[in-house]
C-alpha cells in the first residue's frame, strides 16, 4: 500500500532511514529517526504509527513509555530468490531483530522511586550504567545522578512534580555517574498510583545516548547467551514465575511456580491461565489486576490471600505488548508476623507509661506516644536522636549492663532509676525497667519508663518527718530524763515504813516512764538508740524480766541457755513486754514458756492466742486489743523494732497449749548485729 501526493515523499524519505545500510534490519527508536531526517520527535512519531498503520513498519514498546521502530518486510533494497535462501535470511532477520529488540530492554537503567524520589529498586541496568551497586544506591534521592547546576536549578523535583501531574514526563541532559564522569541521557519518570489515584512512586527508565552503539553490538554477540542467562536467572529466583501471551495462554513456569501451584509446567505451559485457577476472589482479582496492566501498560502490585497456596501472595506482573511476565511469593509467614506486629503497637500506645527501645549505640528506633509526652519530644526528634538527649551519660553503660545481665540469666529483671532531661528544660526522676531488644543483626535494650515524682516526693517529706521525729523523741527524752532522775532520787529518801505501799507505786511509776522512754528512743532511732554491745545470759535476762512482772499467779518457764552480744538492758525490755503481753491477753494465771530454737529462742503462752489476720497488726505502733487493761500498743512493736536492730526473724504463730507462740530466728549466739 502506498500514498500519494506530497505526503508519498515524506513516508518514502523516513523509509529510507531503515534502508541505510548502518540501520538495516535494526529498530530504531524515536529519537534516532527525529535526528536522522531533522526533525522533532512529535512529527516523526505521526509519521512511524502511520507507516505502522500502512503496514510498512513494525513497533513495540519497551521500557515504560519508549518504542522501537523497524521495517516491516526484508525486501527494502533487496530481493530473494525461491530456492530457499529468502527463508533462510527471514530466519536470520527475524533473530537480529529479536536479538535487538533484548538489546534495547537491557540497554535501559530501569528502577523505581517512592513519592519523594528516593530509590526502592535498581536493575543490573542500573547497575552497569550508573556504577552504583544496589546496596549503595538504595534510599538515596534521584538528585544523586543529577549535575551540581540542574541541582541548583531544581531540575530533579521539576521533573517529579510534572510527572506526578501529567503522568509522564521524558528529559534529556547530562548525568552524573558514580566516579564523577557524565554521559548524555535520555530518561522517561512514569507516576505509579493504585486504583484511588494515590501517589505510590515512579518508575524511571535511563539510556546512555553516547554509548549506544557500543552497547548494541556488544548486546548483538552476546545475545545467544543472554537468553540463556535469562532462563538461568529465572530459574535461580525464589519467586514463582509465570509468562502469559496477550491471549492469556500460559507459556512459562519456573520450578518454584510449580512448587506453589502444585502443578507441573507440562499440565500449565499452553492452557489458559484463568483456566487453571479455582474460582473466586482470587481468580477474579487476578483477571482484573493483569487485565489493567495489558491495556495500561503499568507494572501490577498487589498482596491477597490465595486458596491455592493455603495463604497470602505478594504478585507482580509486568506487562509488555506481547503479554505479562508475573512474579509471585508465599508471604503468609510475613503477613502473620506483619499482623502480630501491628497488635503488639496497638498495646505499646495503649500503655499509659513510656516505652523505648534502643540500639546497639543507644539510639531510639522505638518509642510510644506517652514516652514522647514524657520527654517532651516529638516521635521523629527522638527516633533521630541518641538516647544522651534525654538522660545523662553515666546511665548508657548502666542501662546496657543490666540488660546484657537480663539477657544472660543472671537476672529476671532490671530496674533503674535515673533523671530525665525533658525539651523544656524540666529535669523528671523516673524508674525504668528494662531488658534485651533483639533487633535483625545486633541486640539493644528496651524499658518501660515510669514518672515517680509524686513517689520521691513522698519519700522526701517521709524523711523529713522521720527526721523530726527522730528530733522530738530525743527531745522529749531529755526533757523528761531531768524530772525522772530527780524524782527517782527523792523517791529513795522516802520513809518506807510510813507508807510502804504509796512508795512502791511511785517507785513502778518512775520505772515505768523509764522504759516508756526508752521503747520511744528504739521506736524512733532504730540501732542509733541501742546502746553498746556487751554479753547478755538470756536465761538470766528473762528471769529478771519476769521478776518486773506484776502476776504472781503467772508462772515462767525458761528453758533456754547460752550467752549473745547485746544491749544488756533491751533485751530485758524486750522480755519483759513479753511477758505482759502473755498477762494482758493470757489472764492472771497464765503459763508462759522461753525456749530454744535451732537458730535462736521463743516466747510461747497458754492464752487466747492471735487470730491470724492480726499476726502482722500486732507490730505495729499503736496496736492493741486490751486498751481497757491499760494497753498502749508499743510493746509489740518494740520487740519487732529490737528484732530488726539486731538482725532477728521475729514471727508470731500458735503455740501448741493454743495461745501465741512468739520465735525469734537467725540469732547470732557469737553477738553478731547488724
Amino acid at each position: 500500500m502506498t500514498s500519494s501526493g506530497p505526503s508519498r515523499d515524506i513516508y518514502a524519505q523516513t523509509l529510507a532511514v531503515f534502508d541505510r545500510p548502518s540501520h538495516a534490519h535494526e529498530p530504531l527508536t524515536t529519537t534516532e529517526v527525529a535526528e536522522a531526517l531533522d526533525c522533532t520527535r512529535r512529527t516523526v512519531y505521526k509519521r512511524l504509527d502511520k507507516l505502522v498503520d500502512r503496514g510498512d513498519l513494525h513497533t513495540k514498546k519497551v521500557g515504560s513509555s519508549a518504542r522501537v521502530w523497524w521495517r516491516a518486510s526484508a525486501d527494502a533494497g533487496h530481493t530473494t530468490n525461491d530456492t530457499g535462501g529468502g527463508t533462510e535470511g527471514a530466519l536470520q532477520t527475524e533473530r537480529e531483530r529479536f536479538g535487538a529488540l533484548v538489546q534495547a530492554v537491557e540497554e535501559y537503567a530501569i528502577f523505581m522511586l517512592d513519592p519523594d524520589g528516593h530509590i526502592r529498586s535498581w536493575n543490573s541496568g542500573a547497575e552497569r550504567l550508573k556504577g552504583y551497586t544496589e546496596d549503595e544506591i538504595l534510599g538515596k534521592h534521584l538528585a544523586t545522578f543529577y549535575t551540581d547546576e540542574d541541582c541548583e536549578a531544581g531540575v530533579p523535583q521539576t521533573n517529579l512534580a510534572t510527572a506526578a501531574e501529567e503522568g509522564v514526563v521524558e528529559d534529556e541532559g547530562w548525568r552524573v555517574r558514580k566516579d564523577g564522569t557524565t554521559f548524555w541521557a535520555n530518561a522517561t519518570i512514569t507516576a505509579i498510583r493504585d486504583d484511588d489515584g494515590t501517589l505510590l512512586g515512579y518508575a524511571k527508565v535511563t539510556r546512555d545516548m553516547t554509548e549506544r552503539r557500543e552497547r548494541e553490538r556488544q548486546l548483538r554477540r552476546e545475545r545467544d547467551k543472554l537468553e540463556e542467562d535469562l532462563n538461568e536467572v529465572f530459574e535461580r529466583t525464589t519467586d514463582g514465575v509465570v509468562a502469559i501471551d496477550d491471549e492469556w495462554q500460559v507459556t512459562y513456569v519456573n520450578e518454584h511456580a510449580e512448587d506453589l501451584i502444585g502443578r507441573s509446567a507440562d499440565e500449565l505451559v499452553g492452557k489458559g491461565l484463568s483456566e487453571q485457577l479455582p474460582e473466586g476472589p482470587f481468580r477474579n482479582l487476578l483477571h482484573d489486576q493483569y487485565q489493567e496492566a495489558m491495556e495500561t501498560q503499568e507494572p501490577a502490585n498487589f498482596e491477597m490471600y490465595s486458596d491455592l497456596v493455603e495463604g497470602w501472595v505478594e504478585v507482580h506482573a509486568y506487562p509488555s505488548p506481547s503479554g505479562l511476565s508475573i512474579y509471585f511469593r508465599d508471604i503468609t509467614r510475613r503477613k502473620e508476623y506483619e499482623q502480630e506486629l501491628e497488635q503488639y503497637q496497638r498495646i505499646v500506645e495503649t500503655v499509659d507509661d513510656g516505652i523505648y527501645a534502643v540500639d546497639s549505640d543507644a539510639q531510639f528506633v522505638l518509642v510510644n506516644d506517652a514516652f514522647c509526652e514524657l520527654t517532651g519530644y516529638d516521635r521523629e526528634e527522638l527516633l533521630e536522636g541518641h538516647a544522651t538527649m534525654i538522660h545523662g551519660e553515666e546511665i548508657t553503660p548502666s542501662a546496657s549492663e543490666l540488660a546484657d545481665e537480663v539477657a544472660a540469666g543472671e537476672r529476671d529483671a532490671a530496674t533503674l532509676e535515673l533523671s530525665i532531661h525533658r525539651k523544656d528544660g524540666e529535669t523528671v526522676p523516673v524508674e525504668s525497667r528494662l531488658g534485651p531488644f533483639p533487633l535483625a543483626d545486633e541486640s539493644g535494650r528496651c524499658g518501660v519508663i515510669r514518672d515517680i515524682s509524686d513517689r520521691v516526693e513522698r519519700e522526701r517529706e517521709l524523711e523529713q518527718q522521720n527526721e523530726r521525729l527522730e528530733s522530738f523523741a530525743s527531745m522529749l527524752a531529755h526533757e523528761l530524763r531531768n524530772p525522772l532522775t530527780i524524782g527517782q532520787m527523792y523517791t529513795q529518801n522516802l520513809p518506807a515504813d510510813t507508807a510502804p505501799e504509796a512508795v512502791d507505786y511511785i517507785t513502778e511509776a518512775f520505772d515505768r516512764i523509764e522504759d516508756t522512754i526508752d521503747i520511744l528512743l528504739a521506736l524512733t532511732k532504730g540501732r542509733e538508740a541501742v546502746g553498746g554491745n556487751s554479753e547478755v545470759e538470756l536465761a538470766d535476762t528473762a528471769h529478771a524480766a519476769w521478776e518486773e512482772v506484776d502476776a504472781p499467779r503467772a508462772t515462767v518457764a525458761v528453758e533456754i541457755d547460752g550467752r549473745i552480744q547485746a544491749d544488756g538492758t533491751y533485751i530485758q525490755h524486750l522480755f519483759r513486754n513479753m511477758f505482759e503481753n502473755a498477762v494482758e491477753h493470757g489472764g492472771a494465771d497464765v503459763s508462759v514458756t522461753v525456749g530454744e530454737l535451732p537458730t535462736g529462742f521463743y516466747v510461747a503462752d497458754d492464752g487466747s492466742g492471735i487470730s491470724v489476720e492480726d499476726t502482722e497488726a500486732v507490730f505495729k505502733p499503736g496496736f492493741t486489743t486490751a486498751a481497757e487493761l491499760g494497753g498502749t500498743g508499743l510493746g509489740l512493736a518494740f520487740v519487732r523494732e529490737m528484732a530488726d536492730v539486731y538482725g532477728w526473724t521475729c514471727t508470731v504463730t500458735e503455740s501448741d497449749a493454743g495461745g501465741a507462740r512468739f520465735e525469734f530466728r537467725n540469732v547470732d549466739r557469737s553477738g553478731g548485729s547488724r
